[in-house]
Formats: structure tokens, sequence, C-alpha cells
């Protein structure tokens, strides 16, 4: 299996991931316009990006499915019946048989389809498809980095392709971020953190000023043709060398705590929406984001040895290079 493209030893990536998952609990708990501008044209296409940033060449597509189902599938599937099933009977109780007909036939569709508490779900099947698509671009050799023109040139399109069932037109467009994360790996090593600084800003100033609109790529909502998927691309490079310059200075007991939440971000970006589902409207905005990163956390601790639920190996399995890392 060829590794030539090493991972990096700094825990810089996962702190990213753990920043990333609180941004998109916090996204979901707490709507509004200004939620939109600070989190949304970056929170979700960060992690497209680091799936490319931390890809290795040389595995099959056999391979990415055998790895993405028990890591990200499973869990999904796990997740949508321990929360779908008593749902389910509640509102088979308290609302129409339209009402759950509908229901029953979103958790069937994903994707854009899936709504509350399901808020996030369809980002893991649109991230585990762009990361199959990717792989089997892998027989273009180097020239696979391109698949970004195409992908960006569907940003001009309308939102007909977040319609696919279980996000898979939004992995599609997704692929745009895979691409350029692996390219900006092998530029990694000459962009330093005042260049990192830089263009962290003028990305910033670009969203702040209205010329890049936020994303939203569960609805096929694109921002800004083009140029919002360049600035969330531009955020999401910049971030990676300012984490790495971080968490270099992190201890050791630091950098395996950042780890450890990274490995458990999975549960809190599925469990976190059913406190919102429970608490959204009766109080205070607050309220919702904390009972919603708590419920997350604590769900996270219950099943950390539940791999159906984690997506996480058992801990006789793990191993560093496999622990923390999304797929890719």
């Amino acid at each position: 299996m060829s590794t030539s493209i090493a991972r990096p030893r700094l825990p810089g990536p996962d702190l990213l991931r753990v920043i990333g998952f609180l941004a998109i609990v916090v996204g979901h708990a707490a709507p509004g316009a200004l939620t939109e501008h600070v989190i949304y044209t970056w929170h979700v296409p960060l992690f497209f990006f680091l799936t490319g940033y931390l890809w290795r060449p040389g595995r099959t597509l056999r391979d990415e499915v055998r790895r993405a189902f028990p890591a990200l599938l499973v869990p999904y599937a796990g997740w949508l019946v321990l929360i779908g099933v008593p749902l389910l009977a509640w509102e088979a109780y308290s609302r129409s048989p339209i009402s759950l007909v509908r229901r029953v036939g979103g958790m069937a569709l994903g994707g854009e389809y899936l709504k509350s508490p399901f808020y996030a779900f369809w980002f893991v099947t649109a991230l585990a498809m762009a990361a199959a698509l990717y792989r089997v671009a892998e027989r273009l050799g180097p020239r696979r980095i391109w698949l970004a023109a195409p992908a960006l040139v569907l940003t001009l399109t309308p939102d007909w392709l977040s319609a696919i069932p279980l996000a898979a037109g939004v992995a599609v467009i997704a692929v745009f971020f895979v691409a350029v994360g692996e390219a900006f790996r092998r530029l990694r090593a000459r962009v330093n953190w005042p260049v990192a600084v830089l263009g962290m800003t003028v990305a910033l100033v670009l969203v702040i000023a209205d010329f890049a609109q936020p994303l939203d790529l569960k609805y096929g909502d694109w921002g800004t043709p083009i140029l919002s998927f360049v600035v969330a691309a531009l955020i999401s490079g910049s971030a990676v060398v300012l984490a790495d310059m971080a968490t270099s200075r992190f201890s050791p007991g630091a950098a395996t705590a950042v780890t450890t939440a990274a490995g458990a971000g999975l549960v809190l970006v599925l469990a976190h929406g059913v406190p919102i589902y429970l608490l959204e409207g009766e109080v205070p905005t607050w309220v919702v984001v904390a009972a919603s990163l708590a419920f997350a956390a604590l769900a996270a601790w219950v099943v950390r040895r539940v791999p159906i639920l984690t997506g996480n190996k058992p801990p006789h399995r793990q191993d560093a290079s496999t622990s923390s890392s999304p797929p890719n």
C-alpha cells in the first residue's frame, strides 16, 4: 500500500475536527443570520478538506467501502434506529398519519429529507460517498486533483443536486474540497503561519463584507457561486497551518485529550439534535446550546465502547494511524 503522503504528527487536524464538531452543534442549536455568517461558510467544508488533506493513496474502492461502512455508515444506521424508533412511536401518537408517512419517507431518503432531530445525518453519507468517489478517481493518478474544477463549476447550478437521496449529489460537489485538501497537503511545507494569517484575514474580510455568502450544502445553497467555495477552502487551509502551530505547544496529555475528543465527534454530530427537538422554542437559545453539547457529550461517554454507535474500533484493535482520522 502506498503511503507517499504521510499523516501529520501534530494533532492539528484533530483540533480542527473538534472545533468543527462544536460549530455544527452551535449552528443547529442557535440558528440565525449571525450564526450563518460566522460558521456556515467553513464548518462542514472543513471536514471534506481534511479528508483530502489526510488522504492515503493506494487503497482500492473496496478498501474504502470496507473502511467507511463500520466507521460511518453503521453508526449512521445505529443512531437512526436509536433515535427514530421512539420518535416514530411518539409521532404516531401525537401527529397525523400523513406526518408520520413523511417522517418515515425522510428517514429512508436521507440527505435534505432528514429533518429535526436528524440535523447532521446527511453529512455522514455525503462524506462517505465523497471519499468513495475520490477513491475511484485515483485511477487518474495525480490528475485527480483537477476534479476540483468541474466540482467548482457545479456551484453555478441550482439546488437540484441536494435533492438526490442520501446527499449523494452533495458528495459530488464536495469532492472539490477533498481535491483541494489533498493538493494543499503537497504544498503544506511551503505555507508558514504569516501566510496562513494573511489567507484567513482575506477570507474573513470577504465573508464579513458579504462578497462570499454563507454555504448550506445540505439544501444546495452554494453561497456565492465559485467564490464561497474558494473562500471556504482558503479558511480550511489557513486553519490547518494555524492549528499545527497551536498544537506544537501542546503537552502530550493535551494532545491526547484533543485526539480523544475528536474520536467522540461522530456521536456529537449524530446525537446533538435530540435536545434541540425537545427544547427549541421552549427555553432560551443558550440553554438549547448547553443542553445539546451536554447530551451529546454524555451520549459519547455512555456508548464509547459500542463500535456500532461510535464508529471507533474496539480498544484492542485501535492504533494511532486510524483512531482519530476522518475517512480517507
